[in-house]
């Protein structure tokens, strides 16, 4: 679920690199809506999944509509991008998908899409649940 800042505007938008995203860590596996970087016309997702006591978060990279269909798209990240996660009494975490780091993670089509990954370990997500919740801001930097 996308969380809105405001009645009138929205923290997650096409044209935007900012969102807050929230969502039950009972869940196996959740998919952001389809984002673009507004610094680079590239066009991201983000994909949690639990496996075997561990959460992994991806950033994909996918073919957005500035993409040209025959190339193939770049292994590098463009910019960094930052997942805060806040849990209750003050708890947070800090993921940084690094600037230039190649993508760590196969797809199943190179051509349409790149992933990078993050590691957290169970007894973490614990600490940083509110309600059953996680509390994510994701921005480009």
């Amino acid at each position: 679920m996308i969380i809105e800042n405001d009645e009138e505007v929205p923290t997650f938008s096409a044209g935007s690199t900012a969102f807050r995203w929230k969502f039950n860590v009972n869940n196996s596996r959740s998919d952001s809506p389809s984002f673009y970087n507004i610094m680079s016309s590239m066009k991201f997702k983000v994909i949690i999944t639990f496996e075997e006591n561990i959460f992994f978060l991806y950033l994909v990279r996918i073919r957005g509509i500035y993409d040209h269909t025959s190339n193939e798209l770049t292994t590098k990240m463009p910019h960094d991008f930052v997942v805060n996660i806040f849990g209750g009494n003050g708890k947070q975490k800090i993921l940084r998908f690094s600037y230039n780091t190649e993508c760590n993670q196969p797809t199943v089509d190179p051509i349409s899409a790149k992933a990078w990954w993050k590691v957290v370990k169970i007894d973490e997500v614990k600490n940083l649940t509110i309600d059953g919740y996680i509390h994510m801001y994701c921005c480009f930097q």
